[in-house]
């Protein structure tokens, strides 16, 4: 009783639901019901749309501390390139105070700015960081002055965190390398057929280096305004938006031009026009070798076909990708623009051996991207095209038999031990240390990206009677810090 229907068009919210002072963050859902089933009480088929957003009630006094939402570089992240642009996101708007210790990198050399919504600080040193240099910070350290506050004046607790970079910077080139905004329909493949589900709409951009652009946003053709994202890993932005319908999808991306701007640190202010237009949405990837793709020997290498994109030409492009259960890359065919990228003319891509793991479950994706508009003029250094795509996502297995982590030492010191964890790529690794066998404490997270399969870093060494500690390493992630 008293549910709000689909002619609704407000709700009112009680006095004293919400205290003073309040931050809210709410959720609005239509609802649209296909089939619901009478026999058994709450059971319906819906499409739905939600929408989220924040508020925030008057008076009072918000007395809640600020805390720390993510960082970049995350928590003893390794081979950071110099040139990464460092960045506290928290969980509310800030004052444009700071307060911030460095130790491994002179803290006088950077340089701080706030995101527009006061929510993000970004640390831009003068010169490359040290390279292959353990570097350490602290918000609001003892013995400062509070420099983090909250709009109300809360004082954010004393946070700590490391990292450690690389021997190398960035290429050098535009802070925005690449663009692509596009229009597409995605299909699952699970026999000889793909299925068609949702209708898509996909922007992202590729930064020269971590946080090297701070925001960026697309106007659209009915003018309307869509904020791009951040990666997790700061390397870039991206946008997504589903639909049921093709309808739909028109009707919030709409043929047109489409403009994107973006903040960067070293290029200033940028903006590209990217005109969308034709509706040429390419026939599905067909994978024809299906079956053959559930028994790969990962010591070999395998062969994957498709059927031809019809009407694919040289300046077209396919991508294909192939997801760890973890969801980690461990293959990606090179994009558009660089060097061995397949051609709307490619039916298959060679898998080298190794890629994969024994005995391991794999999600690829493989795209048919009919380019029809390419920008490089309106921002040197930028390659920015627009196209349809169609996608299908598919299944495939290894044979054989899963393996576990391995540990081999690499050096001692007299504070360190250099140790190298080898596991598959694409799998995370928690590492844990105890004294007593007992109870084990959370040390970090080893993740195997970008087709990595080892690891190598220091663990403390501890002497004397009853202080030794002794590690492990189990698949999986958790723990604080955890990205």
């Amino acid at each position: 009783p008293g549910s709000l229907t689909g002619t609704s068009t407000s709700v009112v919210i009680p006095a004293g639901t919400f205290g003073p002072g309040a931050v809210l963050e709410a959720e609005l859902d239509f609802v649209k019901i296909v089939d619901f089933e009478p026999a058994y009480s709450g059971a319906f088929a819906a499409y739905l749309k939600i929408t989220e957003f924040e508020g925030r009630t008057a008076g009072g006094t918000d007395s809640q501390a600020p805390t720390l939402d993510t960082n970049y570089p995350f928590l003893d992240e390794t081979g950071v390139v110099r040139d990464a642009v460092i960045s506290f996101t928290f969980d509310e708007p800030m004052q444009s105070g700071t307060a911030i210790s460095w130790t491994g990198v002179s803290g006088g050399s950077f340089a701080y700015s706030w995101s527009a919504d006061r929510r993000t600080l970004f640390c831009r040193h003068a010169t490359a960081l040290p390279a292959d240099a353990s570097i350490s910070w602290t918000l609001n350290p003892a013995g400062q002055a509070v420099g983090f506050r909250d709009l109300a004046g809360n004082a954010l607790p004393q946070w700590q965190g490391r990292f450690t970079t690389g021997p190398a910077s960035s290429p050098a080139g535009a802070d925005v390398r690449q663009l692509f905004l596009g229009k597409g329909r995605f299909y699952s493949q699970t026999g000889a057929s793909p299925v068609l589900g949702l209708h898509l709409a996909e922007g992202f951009a590729d930064l020269r280096s971590p946080n090297s652009a701070t925001n960026g946003s697309i106007t659209l053709p009915n003018s309307r305004s869509v904020q791009l994202e951040h990666t997790e890993d700061r390397q870039g932005f991206d946008v997504e938006a589903a639909y049921a319908s093709q309808s739909d999808l028109d009707l919030f991306f709409p043929s047109g031009n489409y403009v994107t701007s973006f903040n960067t640190i070293r290029d200033g202010t940028k903006s590209v026009t990217l005109t969308l237009t034709g509706n040429q949405y390419p026939n599905a990837p067909t994978i024809s070798n299906l079956a053959a793709a559930q028994t790969i020997n990962p010591a070999a290498q395998f062969q994957l076909n498709w059927q031809a994109f019809a009407g694919g030409t040289a300046s077209d492009i396919i991508v294909v990708e192939i997801e760890s259960e973890y969801g980690a890359t461990v293959f990606e065919s090179p994009n558009l623009g660089q060097p061995g990228a397949l051609t709307g003319t490619a039916t298959g891509v060679l898998i080298p051996a190794g890629t994969l793991a024994p005995g391991r479950n794999y999600e690829v994706t493989i795209a048919f991207l009919k380019v029809v508009d390419q920008e490089t003029a309106a921002y040197s250094g930028l390659l920015a095209v627009a196209g349809y795509f169609s996608e299908t996502e598919f299944s495939i297995a290894t044979t054989g038999t899963v393996a576990g982590p391995v540990w081999s030492v690499v050096s001692q010191g007299a504070t360190n031990l250099r140790v190298r964890l080898t596991g598959a790529a694409g799998v995370p690794y928690t590492v844990e240390e105890t004294g007593n066998f007992q109870t084990w404490d959370f040390n970090r997270v080893i993740f195997f990206n970008d087709g990595a399969s080892s690891e190598t870093f220091d663990l403390p060494i501890i002497g004397g009677p009853g202080g030794s500690r002794f590690f492990r390493a189990r698949e999986g992630h958790s723990g604080p810090g955890v990205p």
